[in-house]
């Protein structure tokens, strides 16, 4: 599925439980990702983690060939999109981490250098996320 597509379809669910989005990481093999998986287990681009404005996390695996799993007591449940929160353990493939790592990602002097050549505008028509350079 293709980004764009993927965050337009985001951006309709977030409106949908009144969210705006703060932050998109991407999470996979990629050397573009904001959390890099070094696992062959993962996909380049393997997932994203959205943050609301208001501290709210959602996971969306993008069509990953191995998929992602959101780990609990009893189960290791396959998912698509679900609502995370920080203690949340979850896993890429065979690689596990808590949300919480990969939260503290977006405080990173690479992730914040990555970042900081753009700015995130979110489209008042479709919902759809544009990079634009600053």
């Amino acid at each position: 599925m293709a980004l764009a597509q993927l965050l337009a379809q985001l951006c309709w669910h977030f409106r949908e439980i009144n969210m705006a989005i703060k932050n998109v990481l991407q999470i996979g093999r990629s050397r573009e990702s904001h959390y890099i998986i070094k696992s062959e287990s993962a996909s380049n681009e393997h997932a994203m983690l959205i943050v609301s404005d208001t501290g709210r996390y959602l996971l969306i695996d993008c069509d990953s060939t191995n998929g992602t799993r959101v780990l609990s007591d009893t189960s290791a449940e396959k998912i698509k999109q679900t609502e995370v929160y920080l203690d949340n353990l979850v896993m890429f493939g065979d690689h596990e981490c808590s949300v919480r790592n990969i939260d503290i990602v977006k405080n990173s002097a690479a992730s914040r250098e990555r970042s900081s050549d753009y700015t995130q505008i979110r489209d008042p028509t479709d919902g759809s996320i544009r990079r634009t350079p600053r």
